[in-house]
């Protein structure tokens, strides 16, 4: 059995039979029905963007689409294409899409970005706990181009990035990103931040702190202190970056240094702090990893 497709359509998934015979040779047994079916689909998915709404320069932007993906599911990549002024900021995916069929178009985006993509937007699942990765759902139309213009503005004032983000793209993780974590290091003055009393300025003392490690690689993810560390770091890194910062994260992120100082925080040495100082660690790594993860930061914590 066969089917001719016509010009612009094709069989998406491959065409399949009920009893696993194969499309081309097909075994029926005596009294026996069986039932192949063909899909067929002719709608697509593209990109046009803008960067600061006008060209793109030397910017490039990743976009993926992806099957099943949402908050809590990364679903299957069916696709990944670069939007850059060589292609003039427009992007044609050549998967072809069921009509009817709920599709992701997600974006790569960079610490301190702002994206028109949705709404509804939402960061897709990543184990690593990297929320750089923000996708709409859309829904194929037989027929039809799904069009989808986007533009991005630069910092700053844009998105915050998980730890998880952090930890990811940098020189020393092996996972081949851009090292948006050294290159954001190197910016503040003299080329590091102060997490309590430790001068965090290279990527391997930057990775153990976000980790919930020493600087010498145990792991202290109980300790209120190193988890408050993580986070300030991480804060520390997205305001540097341009991302946008509430009153209330900017008081938290002040406290949280000073808390750490308080409590000789050095990143080799594990703190114990008074019971208050841990309530009040717990308290401010919350809001600050929720101002990490663009959620609402609902307390200014004063430690002073």
């Amino acid at each position: 059995m066969s089917e001719t497709v016509p010009a612009g359509w094709a069989q998406t998934p491959p065409a399949s039979c009920d009893n696993g015979s194969a499309i081309s040779k097909i075994t029926i047994n005596p009294g026996q029905t069986v039932t192949c079916t063909f899909t067929n689909a002719t709608s697509f998915a593209k990109v046009i963007k803008t960067f600061n709404g006008g060209a793109l320069g030397t910017n490039q932007f990743t976009f993926q689409l992806r099957l099943g993906a949402s908050a809590s599911a990364a679903g299957t990549i069916l696709e990944t294409e670069i939007a850059s002024s060589g292609n003039g900021g427009v992007i044609n995916f050549t998967t072809l899409l069921v009509p009817g069929q709920t599709y992701e178009l997600c974006e790569q985006m960079m610490p301190g970005f702002l994206t028109t993509l949705g709404p509804p937007l939402y960061s897709v699942f990543n184990p690593s706990g990297d929320n750089s990765v923000v996708c709409t759902n859309f829904t194929a139309v037989a027929g039809q181009t799904m069009t989808f213009t986007i533009n991005n503005q630069p910092p700053p004032g844009g998105m915050a990035l998980t730890i998880g983000f952090w930890k990811n793209w940098s020189s020393c993780t092996g996972g081949g990103q851009k090292p948006t974590l050294d290159t954001t290091l190197a910016s503040f003055p003299g080329g590091g931040v102060n997490i309590g009393n430790l001068f965090v300025h290279t990527c391997p003392v930057a990775v153990d702190i976000l980790s919930k490690s020493t600087i010498t690689g145990t792991k202290e993810s109980s300790n209120p202190f190193y988890n408050l560390a993580a986070q300030l770091l991480g804060a520390k890194l997205n305001v540097q970056a341009g991302a946008g910062v509430s009153v209330c994260a900017n008081t938290d992120i002040t406290s949280a240094q000073n808390l750490l100082v308080a409590v000789g925080f050095n990143g080799s040495t594990v703190p114990k702090g008074t019971s208050s100082q841990q309530t009040i660690a717990n308290n401010l790594q919350i809001q600050l990893n929720n101002y990490n993860s663009n959620q609402p930061v609902t307390q200014c914590i004063s430690y002073l």
